[in-house]
């Protein structure tokens, strides 16, 4: 903004796709305001204002190559540069009516510093695209006061929330890690906002645990953007003490398991699933063992596969001539496993799985504390029901953590706390071998493909 005279306001009259959005933006918040602005023949932009979230929200609308250079947007805040937004490709024409033109999307949250109203300039290419008195003040309010090892705490309240309390999300690295209720009694925050006395949080998390030297710590109000102030928000892991992935981790044997991966084609997820094994299970002699039972798969890269395996230690491969289905072949490989140990447990591992460091001593520590527990399951980025952080959903490894870190982060979180479900999960199952004396196989004749011989079993 050092040359005003090459600024100018362009308003227009809002087009069919600013209806579109305006449509859009008001399903989200009824409140706003919004506006169209044209930079040129190529470009609009449009603002979306939402005072009582102290919020702009920015779309763009470009019929520019992707190839050409990012659209930038800065927020000036009364006079002073207060943030630059980079609106990145969001959609194209497949997903919604914008023909051919490219829709970005970037949000400001104006709540920072004791100011709760000011005038507000939004400057994009050399244009104002809005210059206008905005309130800073939110109807959110909280503190992120202390981040400790093994303590973050603080506060949180939504003065549009009836319930009069809310939940809070830990973002480590900017990465979602825990949610919980807002629980604690905080009699200071209770006399600057009535009606909400435990609007504390605290959050017990070992820090000195985490496979970082530095972490940034982020506290936000759920299903917001709203993210807490405070003076610290970084915390950095003391010298002298060791992350949680270089903790050795010994294999405990503590009685020997017959781990039976059913197989049928897809031999890269195998020789992935096969490298994570030898790599996290202790075997050979008086350890465990893994049975390899192939399907009669028709790829044969299966075969080559299995080939290049034959021999390691603690290996069994079964290799069949006729296709027995899912079912079958899982009780041909426990029948295996009795053969060899008739007092072992066994592990059923779909072959697509890639397990991590104490995989099998974690399932055997649960299965051994009570007598009563007949099958245990685990957790997976993948998994169905069994899927974490979201269940029913993908839930991919942050690109900034190996698979092991990421495992090891979920066993840390859990706290070691199992769950008592209905059911376990084929793709990891832990059985004793008491309940195939007690009940018997699983239902090949009405489960030949598998889909629920699990539920069945259980």
């Amino acid at each position: 903004m050092n040359n005003p005279a090459r600024i100018e306001t362009v308003s227009y009259s809002v087009s069919s796709i600013g209806k579109w959005l305006t449509t859009m933006c008001h399903e989200r918040d009824a409140s706003g305001t919004f506006k169209e602005t044209k930079i040129d023949d190529t470009l609009s932009i449009f603002t979306y204002v939402v005072e009582k979230e102290a919020r702009i929200a920015i779309y763009a609308l470009s019929k520019r190559p992707i190839t050409s250079d990012p659209i930038y947007v800065a927020i000036v805040r009364d006079m002073e540069a207060f943030e630059t937004l980079e609106l990145l490709p969001h959609n194209t024409q497949s997903d919604h009516p914008l023909g051919e033109m490219l829709h970005c999307e970037s949000i400001c949250m104006l709540a920072a510093g004791s100011a709760t109203s000011g005038r507000i300039f939004v400057v994009c290419e050399e244009t104002v695209l809005l210059s206008e008195n905005v309130k800073y003040s939110t109807a959110r309010h909280g503190s992120l006061d202390k981040v400790q090892n093994g303590r973050i705490s603080g506060w949180a309240v939504d003065l549009l929330d009836e319930q009069k309390g809310v939940e809070v999300e830990l973002l480590i690295n900017g990465i979602l890690y825990l949610t919980q209720p807002t629980a604690v009694p905080r009699p200071d925050v209770a006399q600057r906002y009535p009606g909400h006395p435990t609007s504390g949080f605290e959050f017990n998390v070992g820090l000195n645990e985490m496979p970082f030297e530095t972490m940034r710590i982020d506290v936000r109000i759920k299903n917001t953007s709203y993210e807490l102030g405070g003076r610290i928000n970084t915390y950095t892991r003391p010298k002298e003490t060791r992350p949680f992935t270089m903790i050795y981790q010994a294999h405990v044997i503590k009685k020997p398991v017959s781990v039976i991966v059913p197989i049928y084609n897809a031999p890269q997820e195998l020789r992935e699933c096969l490298d994570t094994l030898l790599l996290h299970t202790a075997l050979g002699e008086g350890q465990h063992q893994i049975i390899l039972s192939d399907d009669a798969s028709p790829d044969p890269e299966v075969g080559r596969v299995l080939d290049d395996y034959e021999g390691a230690a603690g290996l069994i491969i079964l290799r069949s001539a006729t296709n027995r289905g899912y079912t079958g072949n899982i009780n041909h490989g426990i029948a295996k496993a009795y053969e060899i140990n008739p007092t072992g447990d066994v592990i059923l591992l779909n072959s697509d799985t890639r397990v991590t460091p104490q995989w099998l001593e974690l399932l055997q520590r649960r299965a051994l504390q009570n007598p009563t527990v007949g099958t245990i399951s685990a957790m997976s980025d993948n998994a169905g029901a069994f899927s974490v952080p979201v269940r029913n959903s993908s839930n991919p490894v942050p690109p900034w953590m190996s698979e092991d870190d990421h495992a090891r982060m979920v066993t840390h979180t859990s706290r070691l706390h199992n769950l008592r479900v209905p059911t376990t999960s084929g793709f990891c199952m832990y059985i004793k071998q008491a309940l195939f004396a007690d009940i018997g196989l699983f239902d090949a004749e009405n489960f030949a493909k598998g889909y629920g011989e699990e539920n069945d079993f259980c």
